[in-house]
């Protein structure tokens, strides 16, 4: 029995099967040109490849991505209560007055943009992948 990622490519593989076998089956059926295919696989599948494809632009419009905050060089402003023993204790500091900066992190933008880019170009490569394979299989040259 099949598990995991095996599994689930033999699905997506049936689910692409099928849907070629149709198409196929429908230009048969009603001989239609090459061009009226081109529009139905557009009309059916358009929305979303070009979805998928702007992915990672998606990505590139993310605000910068702040990855903390940082204190600030004024320390006066903190409020630093300590009890009165000898040596005496710190017990609380309040930061309500305190300012804070923030750590902007490029990095991570670029590392999203780098994974988005690379699932998106994985997904196509499977998919042309597959299609060759049912040309094989269509043709008869291999199972």
């Amino acid at each position: 029995m099949k598990k995991g990622l095996k599994k689930l490519d033999c699905f997506y593989e049936q689910k692409l099967y099928n849907s070629l076998n149709k198409l196929e089956k429908l230009a048969k059926k009603k001989k239609t040109s090459k061009s009226r295919i081109i529009s139905i696989i557009c009309g059916k599948y358009g929305l979303p490849l070009i979805l998928l494809s702007l992915i990672p632009l998606l990505v590139l419009s993310f605000p910068i991505i702040i990855a903390g905050k940082e204190h600030s060089d004024k320390i006066d402003t903190c409020k630093i209560t300590t009890d009165s023993g000898n040596p005496a204790k710190l017990t609380d500091i309040k930061h309500n007055g305190c300012t804070f900066i923030a750590i902007e992190d490029f990095m991570l933008k670029y590392m999203f943009i780098f994974i988005s880019v690379f699932i998106t170009l994985s997904i196509i490569m499977y998919t042309y992948i597959k299609i060759l394979k049912y040309k094989r299989i269509k043709e008869g040259m291999s199972k």
